[in-house]
């Protein structure tokens, strides 16, 4: 489950009775491209996406965009300002957990090396 999901569902693992992983600091920070919508987003708001996906050029994208009356135009700007806001969410939490994981990294090799160097004969 994604952090998302889970507060959807009500709660978090550790309440379902399931314990934490203990080799992921931040477990929650696995993402993939095909998220369910939160916040009561429905199949309207992507559906015109997907229908703007379609579209093999930029001149037809242009085209069917010119079709849309204001109204549908700001949907579509807001369904892509909830899209973007997501994925910035999601990079900045892996962000954080390449830090923590390099973080973790250095720490064991500072930790091989303490060893190396106690046990060598200089």
């Amino acid at each position: 489950c994604t952090e998302e999901e889970e507060v959807a569902a009500g709660g978090d693992r550790a309440s379902r009775g399931r314990p934490p992983r203990s080799d992921s600091l931040d477990s929650s920070t696995e993402t993939s491209g095909s998220d369910v919508f939160l916040g009561g987003r429905g199949v309207g708001d992507s559906r015109v996406l997907q229908e703007l996906r379609e579209r093999p050029s930029l001149r037809l994208q242009m085209q069917y965009l010119r079709r849309k009356d204001s109204g549908e135009l700001k949907t579509i700007l807001r369904e892509l300002k909830y899209r973007i806001g997501i994925q910035s969410a999601k990079l900045l939490r892996q962000l954080k957990q390449k830090d923590r994981l390099l973080h973790k990294v250095q720490k064991n090799c500072d930790i091989v090396t303490a060893c190396l160097q106690a046990v060598s004969q200089k």
